[in-house]
């Protein structure tokens, strides 16, 4: 077994996809295929090089590519890995390793080391219900689920300003002397933290990924927010001013009072401990409430 032999259709379709090559779930992110794909070849080249003891010791100092932790995947056998959704495995090698004298080495081999099963290669039957993908044609991921998330970071903080509503009110005078009411303005909004879950995306330009489990973690991202901003549960922003105005004789003036609100808003970025895709949310937080007020001379009405 010293000549490089191809790999099967179904190694290939993994390593290239990062999913089951049966039941197509998805076991690597797309990033971590993008950047480690090289190198699970290179490791399965090794395997068919060097042999299963050398090449054990290697990846405990390295790290194995194609079992990284926390992926649904485990091996099943000298060359020949299963996945842990469908229980399906396949090899890393084509139906040539039928032969007699490939057999032989490989069960010598099993023999001498403790894998959890060995069962030496069948050929895989694909259900006409799911053909197996071509490996020149990868699948992109479809859904992750951020059920295990957590707040990692938040970026593009910003202040932006909104209307909330604008109040008037009329101060009529019909004596002969001039008078000045003092007007008491007063309003109050809740502080607290919100997220929008109908913008949540994942980082990245992919797009069209749908995302599961965010209603789990949805009040635990709140309450992070909450302990980074200082928010105070059921805390509110309140202003309470007097202003005076002055109302000429025989004539009528409107007070009109636009309320404004600051807010801080941002994205939230989360991400697991084994995940290589993040997820984003924006958020926004009460963070100062305002009002500006001005007068106008309005027909005096009897």
């Amino acid at each position: 077994m010293n000549q490089p032999v191809s790999l099967s259709t179904e190694m290939s379709h993994y390593i290239t996809t990062g999913t089951c090559p049966w039941c197509r779930a998805v076991i690597l992110s797309p990033e971590y295929v993008s950047q480690k794909r090289e190198g699970m070849f290179a490791q399965v080249r090794k395997y068919q090089k060097y042999g299963p003891l050398l090449q054990g010791i290697w990846t405990r100092l390295v790290g194995d590519l194609l079992m990284p932790a926390g992926a649904k995947v485990r091996y099943s056998g000298y060359g020949e890995l299963k996945c842990m959704t469908c229980m399906k495995t396949w090899m890393f090698y084509p139906p040539i390793l039928q032969r007699p004298e490939v057999q032989q080495a490989l069960q010598r081999i099993s023999a001498t080391h403790r894998w959890p099963t060995h069962t030496l290669y069948r050929p895989p039957v694909a259900s006409p219900t799911t053909p197996l993908i071509h490996p020149t044609t990868p699948r992109p991921v479809t859904s992750i689920n951020v059920a295990n998330y957590q707040l990692i970071e938040v970026k593009d903080e910003q202040q932006a300003e909104t209307v909330l509503r604008k109040e008037t009110k009329t101060y009529p005078n019909e004596s002969s002397a001039r008078i000045t009411p003092k007007v008491s303005i007063t309003d109050s909004v809740t502080k607290s933290v919100t997220i929008e879950a109908n913008k949540i995306k994942t980082s990245g330009t992919q797009t069209g990924v749908q995302i599961l489990g965010f209603a789990t973690i949805q009040g635990r991202i709140q309450q992070q927010l909450s302990q980074r901003y200082a928010v105070e549960i059921r805390r509110t922003l309140s202003v309470s001013e007097e202003v005076q105005i002055e109302v000429p004789p025989h004539s009528a003036i409107e007070l009109s009072i636009t309320w404004k609100l600051v807010w801080q808003k941002g994205t939230a970025v989360l991400g697991g401990t084994y995940s290589v895709t993040h997820a984003e949310v924006p958020y926004f937080i009460p963070h100062r409430l305002t009002f500006d007020w001005r007068t106008r001379d309005i027909p005096l009405t009897k």
